[in-house]
């Protein structure tokens, strides 16, 4: 009987909740803008058309489907590259490489700055001093060059690219957080968490890092953009996937050659990779304003 009564009980909870959270949902989205809401839906066609692209690819984007530089007709609705392969396809695989990629780079290297800049901001004397002395050591060579370096090195893929970019990402969130970190622990509520005899380690995971985790988030989504253009520029220089591999940067590199004859193919690639931005931007701006409210 004790059970049944729980059972009941948790049931008849359960639909209260989902309808606050309903409720809580509605009231965010009513205090968007206009634009913030053309932005919303921006972002989630355009993330969504990145993650799930090659679902919508009609052909194989590595296999030889027609003739080369067919225009944009039925069949191969925006034609077909210099190899006869399908731009529509080899464009939905492209930005979902991008997509993808950002979100690996960006999530490595948030939380490898989340615990450097929280064990730097918690801990401080000589912890603090020598982590920070490696960010801006980091910091202060040129980020580009360390990559490419680092790709050069290690040879041109997409996997070593993402590891070279990581590695000249993740100190600009440990700065952010390890600053956040340090303005938050001179709170009167951290104060009191120290004389009740709370560890560092506490102090870090229970109040100092929840409170520097939502500028590290906005700061993350401002950066969406400018990763794109990043890891699409290294593409184009070589430092990516090799050929045949659907990248937007390679695509764009091999549609140089011919662009005054067939000016097509690199326009819409352009708009793709515009199109990835844009939506990045979009995104950080959204969180922003989230935040600010």
């Amino acid at each position: 009987m004790t059970t049944i009564g729980f059972d009941s009980h948790v049931e008849q909870q359960a639909p209260g909740r989902l309808g606050a959270l309903r409720t809580k949902a509605g009231g965010a989205l009513g205090r968007l803008s206009w634009f913030e809401r053309i932005s919303l839906v921006v972002v989630v066609i355009v993330g969504t058309v990145a993650l799930l692209g090659p679902l919508f690819a009609p052909y194989d984007p590595v296999a030889r489907m027609a003739d080369p530089f067919l225009g944009p007709g039925g069949t191969h609705w925006l034609g077909t590259d210099e190899s006869g392969r399908d731009i529509l396809s080899r464009l939905l695989y492209g930005m979902r490489s991008t997509w993808v990629s950002v979100i690996v780079v960006l999530v490595v290297t948030g939380t490898i700055g989340a615990v450097v800049g929280t064990i730097a901001g918690t801990a401080g004397g000589w912890i603090d001093n020598v982590l920070m002395r490696v960010v801006d050591l980091l910091l202060s060579l040129p980020g580009p060059l360390i990559a490419i370096a680092v790709v050069a090195a290690l040879g041109p893929s997409l996997t070593n690219t993402l590891i070279g970019v990581a590695l000249v990402w993740w100190p600009w969130y440990a700065r952010i957080v390890r600053n956040e970190v340090r303005s938050i622990g001179a709170r009167p509520h951290v104060e009191a968490a120290r004389l009740r005899g709370s560890s560092g380690w506490r102090l870090g995971r229970r109040h100092l890092f929840p409170g520097a985790l939502p500028p590290l988030l906005v700061t993350i989504s401002l950066d969406v953009a400018t990763l794109i253009l990043t890891l699409t520029a290294l593409s184009f220089l070589g430092l990516g996937a090799p050929p045949p591999e659907p990248e937007l940067g390679s695509m764009l590199a091999s549609s140089v050659s011919y662009v005054l004859v067939h000016p097509f193919i690199p326009i819409v690639i352009s708009v793709a990779v515009t199109l990835l931005a844009l939506a990045g931007n979009l995104l950080g701006d959204l969180m922003q304003a989230g935040r600010e409210r």
